[in-house]
């Protein structure tokens, strides 16, 4: 569970979050988590070979027709895109 990017996107969508909690046994078999998981679909952007990067973009299609998207270019915690302090305590408690 903590290598699949279905999984990840189940939690982070129902918890909208993601730790060390999100990967527990309980969680890995929840049929709300893997429903919503079964539904991920991951397509490899072609044109994303800048590893220094490290970004990409999560859309989301709706039941009632819409489509929702949010795009990051580089993830939290890069350089580019460092943690607050705030942030980085948080993210170690919790983990």
């Amino acid at each position: 569970g903590r290598f699949s990017l279905q999984h990840a996107m189940a939690e982070a969508l129902i918890n909208r979050t993601l730790n060390r909690e999100s990967f527990k046994e309980r969680n890995l078999r929840d049929p709300a988590f893997n429903a919503i998981a079964d539904k991920v679909e991951v397509q490899v952007d072609p044109d994303a070979s800048d590893r220094r990067k490290l970004g990409g973009t999560v859309e989301i299609d709706l039941s009632d027709g819409r489509t929702v998207s949010h795009t990051v270019d580089n993830m939290r915690g890069m350089p580019q895109n460092p943690l607050s302090e705030s942030d980085l305590i948080i993210k170690f408690r919790s983990n």
